[in-house]
């Protein structure tokens, strides 16, 4: 099961700037999932569908963590996906949101959705949830764009595969034909952030994936027992989020 970081506005032509530092070696990267995702519609003040709420007087930056995701499951229309990188507020009834604030090491009730912890957020969910690393992205880097793809619908596929709904090509999105999103970027577009993208970041392979016998939860609470290897193929099934339960664990 998969729940992608919807978008809210086509490709944008400015950007919505903010987050600076925060966004550390990823930049290139949490940059251009902002312009397809959010960048005209607020960028870190931004929620699905389409609004900006710093524009409505209420900017979600200046709110709790809670009350942003309270604010997002209030609303009547879209998804309520919330700033600069479209984070759920819930998929399949889970709490998502907050299992994902607390992965970083945020508090849920007191902490605010500022920039700098949007971007922490975002690269949790590249670094934790999809296992995406530098040595990923230089050895396999189709494959590190279909997980990216994966969680935040505005990226493109690098080839034609299976998609969420339906086959798609090269450059469509992975939920091409759901009738709400498309791919903001182009693949040429992805690939050259992936190059910018320094190789102290995320050191490892995508072997470094490991499983959680533990069966749910933030961190899974499992003590110190050692995680059984898993092979190749469950390693990419679990990152992709086609296998098991993704969890926001820490590394």
């Amino acid at each position: 099961q998969v729940d992608p970081q919807e978008t809210v506005t086509g490709k944008p032509k400015s950007s919505s700037g903010g987050g600076g530092s925060s966004k550390g070696r990823w930049g290139p990267i949490l940059d251009l999932i902002a312009e397809g995702e959010s960048d005209t519609s607020g960028g870190y003040d931004a929620m699905n569908p389409g609004r900006n709420t710093k524009a409505e007087g209420k900017p979600i930056t200046q709110m709790t963590m809670k009350q942003v995701r309270d604010m997002a499951m209030s609303s009547t229309q879209g998804t309520g996906a919330a700033g600069r990188y479209q984070i759920m507020p819930v998929y399949n009834g889970v709490n998502v949101f907050k299992q994902l604030v607390e992965s970083v090491g945020l508090n849920y009730e007191t902490d605010l959705f500022s920039p700098e912890n949007q971007d922490k957020m975002a690269i949790a969910l590249i670094e934790k949830k999809r296992k995406v690393t530098y040595d990923l992205m230089q050895k396999d880097p189709d494959e590190a764009m279909i997980r990216l793809g994966m969680e935040w619908a505005a990226l493109p596929m690098p080839k034609s595969m299976q998609g969420h709904k339906r086959m798609v090509s090269a450059g469509q999105s992975y939920y091409a034909g759901d009738g709400k999103n498309k791919a903001g970027a182009s693949v040429k577009e992805v690939r050259d952030a992936m190059k910018g993208i320094p190789p102290t970041v995320g050191r490892g392979s995508s072997s470094s994936i490991a499983s959680d016998s533990s069966g749910g939860g933030v961190g899974g609470g499992g003590g110190a027992t050692e995680k059984p290897k898993m092979s190749d193929a469950d390693q990419i099934a679990y990152a992709r989020g086609t296998k098991g339960c993704l969890l926001y664990t820490s590394p």
